[in-house]
């Protein structure tokens, strides 16, 4: 019963930062030039709503409908370690290369930090604590890189038609293409990395059980 309170939490953080972060987009219309269409559309372009967005209906599903299809499927341990990967590069990533770059300021502060720090660490918690890891498996692992890489693909096809690319180290305008290509490589390697420590701290974990 507490998990299933601290999932709704975990949820509910979720839902907030994505919240605050598109009433922002939309509340900042008049100044940067976009339709409310095109507002929502910037607001697709990042890993990090859209791991976010993951979390929050991951947890939602687990929540409302735990005998359902998405319930079930989203309360796999394969399927939760996966969505636990995902936000930790985020927060990550976030943390120790791209918080120096801006200094954001009340509400966006707020949804800032929610987004990239309050449901990174409380989601790794929950995984941490509650989530078996007993139908984990190695071989697992390369399907945990399809979300990612589709992502960079997604990411660099959206910078080249619309000239706006979501994070620096995919942008060619401010590297060369190389260097594009050795930091998209870098970034998968960080998946295959943390995912298998992943993997590791859940098998220890079973192994310290059954001691």
């Amino acid at each position: 019963m507490r998990s299933r309170y601290y999932i709704i939490l975990i949820a509910l953080l979720a839902w907030a930062g994505l919240i605050i972060q598109q009433y922002l987009l939309l509340a900042g219309i008049p100044g940067n030039g976009l339709t409310a269409w095109q507002a929502v559309g910037r607001f697709l372009l990042f890993f990090t709503i859209l791991s976010n967005m993951l979390v929050a209906i991951s947890c939602t599903a687990i929540v409302l409908k735990p005998a359902g299809a998405a319930g079930r499927f989203f309360e796999k341990s394969s399927t939760q370690t996966a969505i636990c990967l995902y936000i930790l590069v985020v927060g990550l990533v976030y943390n120790t290369i791209l918080r120096a770059l801006w200094k954001p300021a009340g509400l966006q502060l707020v949804a800032d930090n929610l987004l990239h720090v309050i449901v990174p660490a409380a989601y790794f918690i929950y995984w941490l604590l509650q989530v078996n890891g007993k139908g984990l498996r190695w071989q697992q692992l390369p399907g945990w890189l399809i979300y990612p890489a589709l992502y960079l693909g997604y990411a660099l096809l959206r910078g080249k038609l619309e000239g706006l690319y979501a994070y620096p180290f995919i942008n060619p305008t401010l590297n060369s293409w190389q260097q594009v290509g050795i930091n998209c490589v870098g970034m998968l390697l960080l998946f295959v990395l943390l995912g298998a420590v992943l993997i590791a701290i859940k098998k220890w974990q079973g192994h310290k059980a059954a001691a």
